[in-house]
């Protein structure tokens, strides 16, 4: 028999155990009612996550012990930014292109406006001094790499700079007036000169082969042109549109296109 709890009367006890079971009861019509619930969200394509979630400040933690490489740009002045956004809005430049690295250990990407980030390399460039009076310098529009190192920047108008150990080979004369602008760079891995490529298809050599263009074939694309990429034996060249199309000069095979 069992003992009167705590000294309990008899009916009082009957009471007492008749409420426990009631509660215990009623928790696990609860219960079952909840995990009815889960399978049903389950069955509706919700999931139902059991995992311990994990606090803002760890994961602040983890974001700010990550090892992952940075990209760096550092003013002419000094100062240090590592992304385009914390650059103020009145200074701040729109990536317009990148570049590997000779070395293929890292990265450069540029503005428009002319800064240069690092990644994952110690050489930094600086911000290039476009020339032209202030609120009227042509745009960069695309840069390159050659693999003895350093690093070319191209502007709208033809305009190219060399930064590091690349090489000089001239630019398109400040006066010269464009029927379209510049829209990117190839280096001639042969030579180790460059050709630039207009938005019309038309093409500049600086110490490297001619292989043609559109304007000298009479070819007027659909799309303005917006890139040219060099073979790797620096036999040819090809040009892409903005719709897809491929143009093939030298020794460039046609291996189809997007348009």
């Amino acid at each position: 028999m069992l003992s009167h709890p705590r000294g309990l009367h008899p009916t009082r006890q009957q009471q007492y155990l008749a409420r426990g079971r009631r509660g215990r009861t009623a928790a696990a019509s609860v219960l079952a009612r909840r995990l009815v619930g889960f399978a049903a969200l389950a069955a509706l394509g919700f999931g139902v996550s059991t995992a311990v979630p994990v606090s803002f400040a760890s994961a602040q933690t983890s974001a700010a012990t990550s090892s992952e490489p940075v990209c760096t740009y550092v003013t002419n002045s000094g100062v240090r930014y590592t992304s385009i956004s914390a650059i103020p809005a009145e200074a701040r430049g729109t990536a317009v292109a990148m570049a590997t690295a000779g070395s293929g250990t890292g990265y450069w990407i540029t503005t428009d406006n002319g800064q240069t980030f690092t990644c994952n390399m110690s050489t930094t460039w600086g911000s290039w001094t476009i020339p032209g009076s202030p609120g009227t310098q042509s745009p960069v529009v695309g840069e390159a790499a050659p693999a003895g190192g350093g690093l070319y920047l191209v502007t709208a108008s033809g305009v190219v700079a060399a930064f590091g150990a690349a090489t000089p080979h001239g630019s398109i004369g400040t006066g010269t007036v464009l029927n379209k602008p510049i829209v990117g760079m190839a280096i001639d891995p042969a030579t180790g000169g460059y050709w630039l490529a207009g938005a019309d298809g038309g093409v500049f050599s600086f110490d490297a082969p001619f292989y043609g263009s559109l304007p000298a074939q009479h070819i007027t694309p659909a799309a303005r042109i917006v890139g040219i990429s060099a073979m790797p034996n620096g036999g040819g060249y090809r040009l892409v549109g903005a719709d897809g199309g491929v143009f093939d000069f030298g020794n460039a095979g046609f291996a189809g296109s997007a348009a």
